[in-house]
């Protein structure tokens, strides 16, 4: 039997047969939360993808309107568009992968500049 749970100011979580997963549910949905909010607020919310450089037609900063926003369909939301921020994601897309330290250099760095845009980072699970 599928469970559907209301959460108060997150809406419905429908979380199938396994009970255990409303917590799932409930950190998606405030990261969908957190990106209606950036729009209602700031007029624009824009999605941060960091990791999609490998799909055809990938954009690292898309605007966001309306609709559902997808698990794992962005690492952040920034109140506008920044090309600073664009050219560090590409700049990392571009990069040789020589290891998980100068990775993560230039993941902390990107995100350093979503928090000074006063951007948000997504949690998804």
């Amino acid at each position: 039997m599928n469970t559907v749970e209301w959460v108060p100011d997150l809406g419905e979580c429908k979380i199938g047969p396994n009970p255990d997963a409303l917590p799932r549910c409930i950190r998606n949905q405030r990261s969908r939360l957190e990106i209606r909010k950036m729009r209602k607020e700031e007029g624009e919310a824009w999605l941060v993808e960091i990791n999609g450089y490998q799909r055809e037609g990938w954009e690292p900063l898309r605007e966001y309107r309306f609709g559902l926003a997808y698990n794992y369909g962005a690492s952040a939301v920034i109140p506008q568009y920044d090309a600073e921020l664009e050219r560090l994601i590409r700049e990392r897309a571009a990069a040789e992968y020589t290891g998980t330290v100068e990775d993560n250099d230039r993941i902390t760095t990107i995100f350093d500049r979503v928090d000074e845009l006063g951007g948000k980072a997504l949690i998804w699970r």
